[in-house]
């Protein structure tokens, strides 16, 4: 008897600490122990945000991507668009993309061509078998044309220098300036002097064989203008 009193008794002076302590009722189980309160339930984790669209799966979001149908890199020239093939092979021409530039009336080669010079270096350097490049000089008939066959030899030969000072053997590049003589745009537009202003590669001689590539244009031989080879 005397051990239920003192087990109750008990019971009640923890009950009147809680409420002393937490203001409120305590609740005690048939057993007189302390009953708690379950446990809140936990916060459901946030739900992943939906990726932007990129639907040609190259890493750059459509509304960033330039060619949002063709595969590209976030660090090419138009963001997420192919990287740009300054030159390659085409046939037996090396075919450049975009503009061997010069000083206006000179042979000074533009800073901005050191991109394509290089990848025509590098595919020179890499195809051993190419023994023979002509680069050719050709201007638009603006100007005197003596004038314009002594500055596209000029501008091809700065070519050529251009190349060597990359670690292109001299004995596999000979140089010709055709002046206005071969136009590859008639007419008098700014498109077509735009055009007809260039600096070409012809492969001469591949694999151990001449390619009989035509260079230079029957206009430029009748004003004696030929070919190196």
């Amino acid at each position: 008897m005397k051990i239920t009193t003192l087990v109750s008794l008990s019971g009640l002076l923890l009950a009147g600490a809680a409420v002393a302590c937490g203001g409120g009722s305590a609740k005690f189980g048939a057993s007189g122990a302390l009953n708690q309160p379950p446990p809140a339930p936990s916060a459901s984790a946030p739900a992943a945000p939906t990726p932007p669209a990129d639907k040609d799966n190259d890493g750059v979001p459509d509304s960033e991507d330039a060619c949002p149908d063709k595969a590209g890199t976030a660090t090419s020239k138009k963001k997420g668009c192919p990287d740009e093939q300054l030159a390659e092979i085409v046939g037996e021409d090396i075919k450049v993309h975009g503009k061997i530039l010069f000083g206006s009336g000179n042979a000074n080669l533009d800073p901005a061509d050191d991109a394509i010079l290089d990848k025509v270096a590098e595919i020179l350097k890499n195809g051993k078998d190419i023994e023979l490049v002509e680069v050719e000089g050709h201007a638009d008939h603006k100007g005197d044309p003596k004038v314009n066959v002594t500055l596209t030899d000029n501008r091809a030969k700065a070519v050529v220098a251009a190349l060597v000072k990359r670690g292109v053997d001299k004995s596999r590049l000979v140089s010709r300036g055709y002046g206005e003589y071969c136009p590859v745009e008639p007419g008098d537009s700014e498109a077509a002097h735009e055009a007809n202003r260039r600096v070409e590669f012809k492969i001469l001689k591949h694999g151990g064989k001449a390619t009989n590539i035509a260079t230079g244009c029957d206009n430029a031989t009748k004003n004696g203008i030929k070919p190196q080879h």
